[in-house]
């Protein structure tokens, strides 16, 4: 009689493939997020949103809501909350949403975020007119730049009069 050979797969086999497979898409995702963070169009971006979100809250509520972006543990945040001034500690830094990582450098007013004593900036927005407040200077700008390419910078331009802003 003749055998006939086993070509297949056994099931053992076949759980490693499935296994390897599921450890590399997981690292491909996180990988790509990780990534994500490190995008300064995408942070300013973000921080453009969060500029007109920050508006909308303002004309909806009762009470003044402000933006905080923040610079905590080589990551930067933004949160909204209704207190004029906000200081990111180990207790609080995770309500915020992150906006970019340590592959960044974002500056307010050409005052790099992580220098400045609170490593926070706080903007809000006057009901009455839409302008915006906490801005000392009537054109503010969020500068958003990469570590590894200083060349190559993205702002968020903000006139304080008018409340309108934009990305260069």
């Amino acid at each position: 009689m003749k055998k006939l050979g086993n070509s297949g797969f056994t099931l053992i086999e076949a759980i490693i493939v499935i296994a390897i497979v599921a450890i590399m898409v997981v690292g491909g995702i996180s990988g790509f997020s990780f990534l994500d963070l490190a995008s300064a169009s995408k942070c300013s971006a973000k921080i453009d949103t969060g500029l007109t979100k920050l508006k909308s809250q303002n004309m909806s509520k009762t009470s003044s809501v402000y933006m905080h972006l923040y610079y905590y543990d080589n990551d930067y945040y933004i949160l909204y909350n209704d207190s004029s001034s906000f200081t990111p500690s180990a207790a609080n830094y995770s309500e915020g949403e992150v906006v970019g990582n340590e592959k960044l450098r974002v500056y307010f007013d050409n005052q790099d975020l992580s220098t400045i004593p609170t490593k926070c900036v706080s903007v809000g927005v006057r009901r009455k007119d839409g302008a915006f407040t906490n801005t000392a200077t009537p054109t503010s700008t969020i500068k958003v730049v990469r570590t590894s390419d200083s060349s190559t910078a993205h702002e968020v331009t903000l006139v304080t009069s008018t409340g309108k802003h934009f990305i260069d």
